[in-house]
């Protein structure tokens, strides 16, 4: 045998290019291949079911049950545990790095299920306390509680938990608030290197948790978790090294107010040996603008990268306000990259309410300027973006690396917005990697020249319900800015009517028409410019 291959480094190279199928054959070879194949084979890719048939065959049955769709294995053991039982489960349960722990899971047009009771026979009859000793990741889902099997399996997480533990994902986890607390009140002591916790599934029902526990964890880098209380935040705020937090709140409007209140007097009462953030990314869910501005604030000062907040009720223009002055204070404008302001409840909003309460003017826009890195900013919501040719050329001057421009996700009316095609022409130019660019039109009219500047950047546009005059005119100017158009994605919004606002007599059939004829002639004049474009 060569030398190389003695070398684990270049042999574990190899073998990671193999798939299961050859692993498999390979580690039955000889001696030098046996464990680093099997290191392999069973390092990513196991389940428990896989794990308990390695069992002997007499300790464990599968059960098959038939449907016209499908055919179900449902695993469960065979008789009571003996010690003899355990030493090939214990040999690939050593080896594994990462594992998923579910009740059932479909896997090549089969499905396959595990017995609640197989939780438990594992907890009375296992020969030590940690089965899994190098597992670095677990994915939890915690069994159903059915009138055949009347088990609580949540508290059987502790099987899976090991002092090399660095990522837990629990799924449905079912737990009670009893429950809940205790877990988290003795996590530190089961999975002291944890560095990643996702329980935003937690429980079925929101509930409070001892957040206070997980002050303790100062390595945690990412948590994803449900809050109900203020003081929730204050302690995940203490929290050195954190790098991801994702939060859910689930709180009615009246809620939400007073949790910004008490937030703010929590805040106040931070001792001066606060850590700074080092926050990256920042998502909050189910809250308004002003409740993300009010969490925010909980940090002295942030180096965020990405923000990610969602709603199940439109925030006002008052709360945008607020978003972006806590932004500009609280934020680094050399980090930020990214903004996603996403509304996922359904709204019908009046022209008259619109202006009044759901505008964003320029002047309260333009501080958002000032953080000249961002490459992503989308909003979805009922806004209506009041922008004139003159201030979109100022926002394109000021973000050259953006990616994804998205102000046109809502219903998409073209009412308050001043931009014309004409406005158009400074995103070819000034930011030349764009790869979206959404916004509002006031109207699709005639133009007095076509730009030659044909930037070859594969892009999605989105005009909103911009009125149209002349398709032909319409594709002759879109093709001199862009040879690469992939799709015209407000074209859609001419037959959707989740978005109503009350009085609209325009006809969606005519827009419909007109934005249709453009996508159909806009193909042959880019066809043209791209010709052009080679000769020369």
């Amino acid at each position: 045998m060569h030398n190389a291959l003695q070398i684990p480094e270049i042999l574990e190279n190899i073998l990671e290019n193999l798939n299961r199928k050859l692993l498999s054959v390979v580690s039955r070879t000889c001696l030098v291949f046996r464990d680093p194949a099997l290191d392999l084979l069973w390092k990513n890719h196991a389940t428990l079911g896989d794990l308990i048939r390695c069992m002997p065959s007499d300790a464990w049955k599968e059960v098959l049950t038939s449907t016209p769709d499908t055919v179900t294995s449902v695993l469960t053991f065979a008789r009571p545990l003996v010690s003899s039982d355990w030493p090939r489960f214990q040999l690939y349960a050593s080896r594994i790095k990462c594992l998923e722990v579910r009740p059932s899971l479909y896997r090549s047009g089969r499905g396959f299920e595990i017995e609640a009771k197989v939780l438990l026979d594992l907890s009375i009859h296992r020969p030590c306390s940690i089965l899994f000793p190098h597992l670095q990741e677990l994915l939890w889902t915690t069994w159903a509680v059915t009138p055949k099997f009347q088990l609580d399996t949540f508290h059987f997480i502790d099987i899976f938990l090991g002092p090399n533990l660095r990522k837990l994902n629990i799924s449905y986890g079912g737990a009670s608030e009893t429950e809940a607390k205790h877990f988290l009140s003795s996590l530190r002591r089961k999975a002291p290197k944890l560095l990643s916790l996702n329980i935003s599934n937690f429980s079925k029902a929101p509930v409070s948790l001892n957040m206070s526990a997980l002050a303790r964890f100062t390595e945690l880098q990412t948590l994803i978790v449900p809050i109900t209380a203020p003081e929730d935040v204050v302690f995940i705020s203490s929290l050195p090294r954190l790098h991801v937090l994702d939060l859910t709140l689930s709180l009615s409007v009246s809620r939400e107010a007073n949790f910004r209140r008490d937030l703010e007097v929590n805040r106040s009462r931070r001792t001066s040996t606060h850590p700074a953030s080092v926050v990256r990314s920042l998502t909050v869910r189910e809250v308004g603008l002003d409740t993300f501005a009010a969490i925010m604030r909980t940090w002295d000062h942030h180096a965020l990268e990405a923000i990610f907040v969602s709603s199940l009720r439109p925030s006002k223009a008052a709360a945008f306000q607020e978003f972006v002055h806590a932004l500009t204070t609280h934020c680094s404008p050399s980090s930020l990259t990214s903004i996603r302001l996403i509304d996922y409840g359904v709204v019908a909003v009046s022209r008259a309410r619109m202006a009044e309460e759901f505008t964003i003017t320029p002047m309260i826009f333009s501080p958002i300027l000032s953080f000249t890195k961002i490459r992503h900013y989308e909003v979805s919501s009922p806004f209506s973006f009041a922008f004139d040719n003159a201030f979109v050329r100022q926002l394109a001057m000021a973000w050259p690396e953006i990616t994804h421009l998205d102000l046109a996700r809502d219903d998409g009316r073209s009412a308050l917005s001043q931009v014309t095609l004409e406005g158009l022409t400074v995103f070819p130019l000034h930011c030349p990697s764009l790869a979206l660019l959404g916004i509002v039109l006031h109207q699709a009219s005639k133009v007095v020249s076509t730009p030659i500047i044909c930037n070859d950047t594969p892009i999605l546009l989105d005009f909103g319900q911009a009125p149209i005059q002349d398709p032909a005119d319409v594709a002759r100017f879109i093709s001199g800015l862009y040879t690469y158009v992939t799709k015209f994605c407000h074209l859609s919004r001419f037959t959707d009517y989740t978005y109503a606002i009350h009085g609209d007599t325009r006809s969606r059939a005519g827009l419909l028409h007109g934005w249709t004829k453009v996508a159909d002639l806009y193909s042959d004049f880019a066809k043209v410019r791209a010709e052009d474009q080679r000769r020369e």
